[in-house]
């Protein structure tokens, strides 16, 4: 079998409703260039039966419990055969436009290519400037010169891919910043890719695990900056 161009990694959990729609738009527009991992962290909405369509064009893996996000991308970048590795959300917020972008980038400039939102993600003011403000802390806390950390479309030539995530450490949703931090100190090329976030977005974050979050920040600064 071809190797493919490059792999898309989609973490799920509890999104099966908007798998059929973004399969079949990745599916339309990259063809057999594209390997679809996904990496599904023990939904209980059966997922399996929205992708039945696509079980030949795609790999699917089940996780046996819940993990968390940041380990369901890692299985995802360390099983894929490509040459790039990208991974983004199961609802396609930032549309195939996003991708190829990465991809451009990644064959053009770097070896990491970070998602940056550049408009208001459809959040209602108050969420809006909370997150501002709770981006800011981290991005400071942790030294990062990114505006936009939690961006979920990130990519990454297969080496360098390889390299970061077989040191990953933390499972949850501040996987991203472990990466930003690992990257920094490695001094590995990273570069902004200027995206629109086209829906709501579905958020799994609950208060446990923006708690959870805060925990894995700390052993991340601990890891790296002391």
């Amino acid at each position: 079998m071809e190797k493919p161009e490059f792999s898309i990694i989609i973490p799920v959990y509890n999104q099966g409703n908007f798998l059929k729609k973004t399969i079949k738009k990745i599916v339309e527009t990259f063809g057999n260039s594209c390997e679809i991992i996904i990496i599904d962290d023990a939904s209980t909405d059966n997922p399996e039966k929205a992708i039945e369509y696509y079980r030949d064009q795609i790999i699917y893996i089940k996780n046996s419990e819940n993990m968390g996000k940041g380990y369901s991308v890692k299985k995802g970048i360390l099983m894929a055969k490509s040459s790039y590795k990208i991974f983004t959300d199961a609802d396609l917020p930032y549309g195939v436009e996003g991708i190829k972008k990465v991809i451009e980038k990644l064959k053009t400039e770097c070896e990491i290519a970070v998602g940056h939102r550049v408009n208001p993600y459809c959040q209602t003011p108050i969420r809006f400037l909370g997150h501002k403000i709770f981006n800011l802390f981290i991005r400071t806390y942790l030294k990062i010169p990114f505006k936009d950390t939690q961006c979920g479309l990130k990519g990454f030539k297969a080496d360098i891919a390889d390299e970061i995530f077989k040191s990953l450490t933390i499972n949850g949703f501040a996987f991203d910043l472990e990466i930003f931090c690992f990257a920094l100190k490695k001094g590995y090329k990273i570069c902004k890719v200027d995206v629109k976030q086209k829906l709501a977005g579905f958020s799994t974050i609950n208060m446990k695990a923006l708690l959870r979050m805060l925990i894995d920040v700390r052993k991340i600064k601990k890891a790296y900056l002391s």
